[in-house]
């Protein structure tokens, strides 16, 4: 079986530094995947997650994206190519050098995913703190919708949840 990943990357201590993490999140609670996707909550570990690829033919990394030709609450997507030769001084993530080299390691490695898509949204605000900013939390569903469209372009399945997953846990 072929088996798919969402990871969520990002400093979640640092408000909109930590969308990707709060992106994965918030679609495992509003979405049913097909059962060999895993979501990932990467926070801020980096090379470290080479080895873990391995297993998975499809990823689809969502984090922060800077970019100040774009402004906050734009939404990149960004294919394989674009992500690995992209050099590290256009970095385009905070964790761009080391997702970066934790990609070209996997790459390396022979564990790289076959299908890889990056989906990045410009933050409004980096500042200690637990929550994303109201401005970017407002652009969001933009992000969300964003990833559900790369997913079901690559054949997976995606279904909003009837009972919201806090909900179903619960019962």
């Amino acid at each position: 079986m072929n088996r798919h990943a969402l990871l969520g990357i990002g400093n979640t201590i640092l408000t909109d530094e930590g969308v990707g993490v709060h992106l994965i999140h918030r679609l495992q609670k509003k979405y049913q995947f097909d059962p060999g996707m895993d979501c990932i909550d990467g926070g801020t570990a980096g090379i470290e997650l080479a080895m873990l690829l391995s297993s998975y033919t499809f990823l689809l990394v969502v984090d922060a994206v800077f970019d100040r030709k774009q402004q906050p609450g734009t939404v990149t997507v960004l294919d394989q190519s674009a992500l690995l030769r992209n050099p590290a001084r256009n970095r385009v993530s905070p964790h761009h050098l080391g997702l970066r080299d934790m990609l070209l390691l996997a790459e390396q490695l022979g564990t790289l995913p076959e299908n890889l898509l990056f989906v990045g949204i410009v933050p409004f605000r980096i500042d200690w703190g637990l929550e994303l900013s109201d401005e970017l939390m407002r652009e969001l569903p933009k992000a969300e919708n964003a990833i559900v469209h790369q997913l079901q372009l690559a054949g997976i399945t995606v279904e909003p949840r009837l009972i919201p997953a806090e909900v179903s846990s619960a019962l």
